[in-house]
């Protein structure tokens, strides 16, 4: 079963603002940010519960974007995946709270 994987618009604003930060400095690195991103939004279809939990008991699921420092954060429903958040690994921990 394919899971419906829906990005919030604070996330999208997000993957934005870091793929306008690696086209100043390397535009093909930018481009290789926005395609791990879309491969990680793809294996969510397939496998939604790859992420780890943020702790136990969580209701949020964290996985890396591959070759970068952000994690998309989400959750997992009966049949759909949100992506709430595109967040760098060391700056602001958990200011996507209450998305």
């Amino acid at each position: 079963m394919k899971y419906q994987v829906t990005v919030a618009a604070t996330a999208i604003l997000e993957v934005e603002l870091a793929a306008d930060w690696y086209l100043s400095r390397a535009p093909i690195v930018a481009q290789q940010f926005v395609t791990s991103f879309a491969h990680v939004l793809n294996s969510l279809e397939e496998y939604p519960l790859r992420g780890n939990t943020l702790e136990a008991g969580s209701r949020y699921r964290q996985v890396r974007i591959p070759s970068f420092p952000y994690l998309a954060i989400y959750t997992v429903n009966a049949e759909s995946v949100t992506v709430l958040a595109v967040a760098h690994e060391r700056r602001q921990p958990l200011y996507w709270l209450g998305r």
